[in-house]
């Protein structure tokens, strides 16, 4: 309940009552968003686990979730940077916004551009003031990922009308690690007898 085991995405083909997991876990990385272009393209925002954001990356598809490629947003690894936003207007084209603010910066805020998928990423802005987005805010999702703490549950809730119904509960609780019991080891044999 404290800590990131690891991460899953979730998938359902038929409006919630079924659900697979289209990706492998990743352990301790946060998958922070996603975004589905059309019935073949989407994205998954990734940031591994560590005590400075660093490598973020994109889980992708093209074959409408069947298989999953990891794109990194950086060719070198240890690169310090929180993805903050992106979006996909087509299959090919993108851009990701970046906070750098751990890496010590300084221009903080870094704009890329993609135009093969997110298969490499160009840098095209920089700037010490956050980068206006250079596309249209997202609609409200009539999905949602609710915390329970009462039951102990994420809910996964679809907009009706003014509501919310539950689709599908998930437990969070997994367990309680306990302390070994341990004995004290027995005593030495007494010396041989001279």
């Amino acid at each position: 309940s404290t800590a990131t085991l690891a991460s899953l995405a979730l998938a359902s083909d038929d409006a919630g009552t079924t659900w697979r997991e289209p990706v492998r876990r990743m352990p301790g990385a946060g998958l922070e968003s996603a975004q589905l272009l059309d019935a073949q393209h989407g994205w998954i925002a990734a940031q591994p686990p560590g005590p400075l954001p660093s490598d973020p990356f994109f889980l992708a598809t093209g074959d409408g979730g069947a298989n999953w490629q990891k794109l990194p947003l950086w060719a070198e690894d240890g690169r310090s940077g929180l993805l903050l936003q992106f979006h996909f207007d087509s299959k090919d084209h993108g851009f990701a916004l970046v906070d750098r603010s751990a890496a010590m910066a300084a221009s903080r805020y870094e704009l890329y551009e993609t135009l093969n998928g997110g298969g490499s990423w160009m840098l095209r802005e920089t700037s010490s003031r956050l980068i206006a987005p250079k596309w249209p805010a997202r609609r409200a999702s009539d999905w949602r990922l609710r915390e329970d703490a009462r039951l102990k549950t994420y809910e996964v809730e679809r907009r009706v009308g003014e509501t919310w119904r539950r689709m599908a509960s998930f437990q969070t609780e997994l367990g309680v690690c306990k302390a070994l019991e341990s004995k004290p080891p027995p005593p030495p044999p007494p010396p041989p007898a001279a």
